[in-house]
C-alpha cells in the first residue's frame, strides 16, 4: 500500500474538542432564537451540504498560515505534451545514454504510486556521479545541453554552483538517505513525484510550508534528471516553470541561502537560474517527491 504519511493523526481528544465547539455554537444559536426545532429539521435535510461546508472550512483552517500572502490563484499547467511519467524502464534507458555507468533500478516499485502523485521517476543517486552536489548538478545541466542542442539550453548560474552557493535542504537530503536504504543495492531510485502543478502560484517558501507529512521539495539535480527523461515537460514559453524547492541558493555566497534554483522555457530555449524564495508567480510551481510508506 502506498499512501501519504499524515503529519500525526488527529487525536481523539482533538476530535472531541472540535465536536464540543460545534455543539456549543448550536446551543448558542438556539438560546438567541436563531434556530428552532423546525430549523434543525431543515438543516438535517441538507446534511450533505452541511458536511461539505464543514469539510471545506476544516481544510481551510488546517492549512498553515506562514507566508499565506505569497500564494496566488493559477491556471498554468503542462502544455507541451507531458501528462505523466513514462514507464520506468524507458526512463532508465534514457538516463544510461548520458550516464552509462549507472546500474540497476527496482522497477517493480513503479507498478504502484503514492497517492497524490503523477507517478514514478527514475532518479540516480547523485553521489555516484560526482563528489559534490553542485558538480553532480553541473553534469546534469551538461546532459540537458547535449540533449537540447546548440542554442537550446542556457545556465545563468554556470560556475556558480559550489557549496557556498548551492546546497540541498536538510529535509530532502534526509529523505534520499531513507530512499537509498529502502532501495538498497540500486544505483537508480524510484521516486514518486509531481512536476510542479500541485504548488503552482506558490512561492518556494510557501510551498515548503504546505508540503504534506511525506512530501519534500525536489532540487536542481532531481528536476534536471526528470527533464532529461521527459523533455516534453518544458518546450513552450507558457509551460509552468519548475521551482527547485528542495535546494537552497546563496546569490552572494555570503552564508545567506535565501534563493532557490528553477527551470523555465523562454526565448526558444530551456533556461536554468535562481530566484528569491519569497517570489510568487502564477507561471511557476515547486516539483515535489513523496516518501512511500512501505
Amino acid at each position: 500500500m502506498t499512501t501519504r504519511i499524515p503529519q500525526g493523526c488527529v487525536t481523539q481528544d482533538q476530535k472531541d474538542k472540535i465536536r464540543d465547539i460545534l455543539v456549543a455554537r448550536v446551543e448558542k444559536l438556539e438560546r438567541l432564537g436563531k434556530i428552532s426545532n423546525e430549523a434543525g429539521h431543515r438543516i438535517l435535510n441538507k446534511g450533505d451540504e452541511l458536511a461539505d461546508g464543514f469539510e471545506e472550512l476544516l481544510i481551510r483552517l488546517a492549512k498553515p498560515q506562514d507566508f499565506a500572502s505569497e500564494q496566488v490563484a493559477s491556471t498554468s499547467g503542462y502544455l507541451s505534451g507531458y501528462k505523466a511519467p513514462t514507464p520506468i524502464a524507458d526512463q532508465v534507458v534514457a538516463l544510461k545514454r548520458y550516464f552509462s555507468k549507472l546500474g540497476t533500478c527496482d522497477e517493480v516499485l513503479a507498478v504502484t504510486k503514492a497517492e497524490g502523485t503523477e507517478g514514478s521517476f527514475a532518479i540516480p543517486k547523485w553521489q555516484l556521479l560526482a563528489p559534490t552536489y553542485g558538480e553532480a548538478v553541473e553534469l546534469v545541466l551538461a546532459a540537458l545541453r547535449a540533449q537540447r542542442g546548440d542554442g537550446k539550453f542556457v545556465s545563468f548560474r554556470k560556475g556558480e554552483l559550489g557549496p557556498k552557493r548551492l546546497r540541498e535542504t536538510s529535509k530532502k537530503a534526509d529523505v534520499f538517505k531513507t530512499l537509498a536504504e529502502q532501495q538498497k543495492g540500486h544505483d537508480i531510485l524510484v521516486v514518486d513525484a509531481q512536476f510542479g502543478i500541485e504548488h503552482r502560484g506558490e512561492s518556494v517558501r510557501r510551498a515548503r510550508v504546505l508540503f504534506q507529512g511525506n512530501e519534500f521539495g525536489l532540487g536542481a539535480f532531481e528536476i534536471g534528471i526528470m527533464l532529461l527523461t521527459h523533455p516534453e515537460r518544458l518546450l513552450d514559453i507558457n509551460d509552468l516553470r519548475v521551482d527547485c524547492s528542495g535546494d537552497e541558493y546563496s546569490f552572494d555566497a555570503d552564508g545567506r541561502f535565501d534563493g532557490a534554483p528553477h527551470f523555465l522555457f523562454n526565448d526558444g530555449q530551456l533556461e536554468f537560474g535562481a530566484d528569491d524564495v519569497m517570489g510568487m508567480n502564477v507561471d511557476s510551481g515547486s516539483a515535489s517527491g513523496f516518501l512511500r510508506q512501505l
